[in-house]
This record gives structure tokens, C-alpha cells and sequence, in this order.
């Protein structure tokens, strides 16, 4: 097994174009999914409930087109 400091794997990163270009994508999302819980605490705890269940569903559920719904899976419940 190789070991790497830290400092050596993001030099070599910012090193490569597709590297530094991963990278800031990757904090992008990061910044984003920070902003996002920012804006959540804000929420009354209603809506942070009805914004998670929403989040669930969509990542993980299902979306019944004729019905305008997404149907969480059971082991949410």
C-alpha cells in the first residue's frame, strides 16, 4: 500500500486540466448543497418537513404521472 499526503494528491490534481476542472465542479456542489441548508434553516419547520419528504421522493420514489404524485418506498415510513 502507497501512502500520499494530502497536499501531494491535490497538486498533482491542479496539475491536470481535467483535474482542476473535477475539482471546481466538485466545490460547486459543495457551495450548493450548502446554500441549500442555509435557505432551509430559514424554513418554518413545515415546510423543512414537506422539502425533505419532497427530496426523498424524488431521489428515491417513485412519480405516478396520472395521478400528479410521488410515492415515497416503504422503508421511509
Amino acid at each position: 500500500m502507497w501512502r500520499f499526503e494530502k497536499s501531494e494528491v491535490m497538486a498533482k490534481i491542479m496539475s491536470l486540466q481535467e483535474g482542476y476542472l473535477y475539482h471546481y465542479y466538485c466545490m460547486l456542489e459543495r457551495y450548493r448543497a450548502y446554500e441549500g441548508r442555509i435557505i432551509l434553516n430559514d424554513e418554518t419547520d413545515e415546510q423543512r418537513l414537506l422539502l425533505v419528504l419532497r427530496n426523498i421522493g424524488e431521489r428515491f420514489g417513485d412519480y405516478i404521472m396520472s395521478e400528479d404524485r410521488l410515492v415515497i418506498p416503504p422503508f421511509f415510513y
